[in-house]
This record gives structure tokens, C-alpha cells and sequence, in this order.
């Protein structure tokens, strides 16, 4: 979960730094998913044959945000949730 994490981090870095104060024409988010396409797809390989228990992993975070089930994962989603509206804004 912590690779699935990472890159996505890290393509989420990308993605901003190729969108950040440029206009709409401008913005070249093809080359990010490019640089990443190679580990992406090696890391959700690997995630998406072990589905069941990822799922079961999510399923607990949503469920219990309050406690302490994991303070990596509780923090990337919670990042992509504060980014998605500074991107919305």
C-alpha cells in the first residue's frame, strides 16, 4: 500500500507542477503520466492482485477516520481531498 501511496504522490507532485500557473492550453500533464507510466503500472499490479485486502484496508479508513488506523494512509487521503479543492478553486 505504501509503494500505491508513493507514487501516486508523486505523480499527484507532477501533475501540479505541470498545471501550476498555466493556463488551460498551456498545462502538459501528458509527460507526467508518462515519466510514471513504467513504475505506476508495476506498483498497481502488484496492488490490484491483492484487491480483496487493499479494499478491505479502505474500507476501514473510511469507516473509522477518527481513529488511528494508519497515519501515512489517513494523511494521502486526506492530501488528495485538500488538493482536489484547491484545484476545484
Amino acid at each position: 500500500m505504501f509503494q500505491v501511496i508513493q507514487v501516486s504522490e508523486e505523480l499527484l507532485d507532477s501533475l501540479q507542477w505541470g498545471m501550476k500557473n498555466k493556463e488551460e492550453s498551456e498545462q502538459m500533464i501528458g509527460p507526467c503520466f508518462l515519466k510514471h507510466a513504467d513504475r505506476m503500472q508495476a506498483v498497481y499490479t502488484e496492488y490490484c492482485t491483492n484487491h480483496e485486502n487493499a479494499l478491505a484496508l479502505l474500507t476501514k479508513v473510511r469507516s473509522f477516520p477518527e481513529q488511528k488506523v494508519d497515519v501515512e494512509i489517513s494523511y494521502f487521503f486526506r492530501r488528495c481531498c485538500f488538493r482536489n479543492l484547491e484545484v476545484a478553486n
